[in-house]
């Protein structure tokens, strides 16, 4: 079990993971989550999540839209028994 890091986006998650993968060593962009159906902040068939590495280190890619203006904003999603995963969010800052 280990918890990976999930950094908000507003549509440009698999921009940033390619950028991140293109400075850092050990680094890589790797699978992705498309959306099946429509969602209330995506269409279908587009990209949702995108996993990448950073120096060997795990972190998703949440493209979740707008979120106000927001100073700090993460996610932590931790592995439980490999199938499912829950989420904890710590939002520091964000204003309405």
């Amino acid at each position: 079990m280990g918890l990976v890091t999930c950094l908000w986006f507003d549509g440009r998650a698999r921009e940033a993971a390619n950028f991140y993968a293109s400075i850092f060593p050990d680094s890589s962009v790797e699978d992705n989550w498309i959306a099946p159906t429509d969602t209330p902040g995506n269409t279908q068939g587009e990209e949702i999540v995108v996993n990448f590495k950073i120096f060997g280190q795990p972190f998703i890619g949440l493209n979740g839209g707008p979120f106000g203006v927001v100073r700090t904003l993460s996610h932590t999603l931790q592995n439980v028994k490999n199938t499912h995963r829950v989420c904890l969010k710590c939002v520091v800052g964000a204003r309405k």
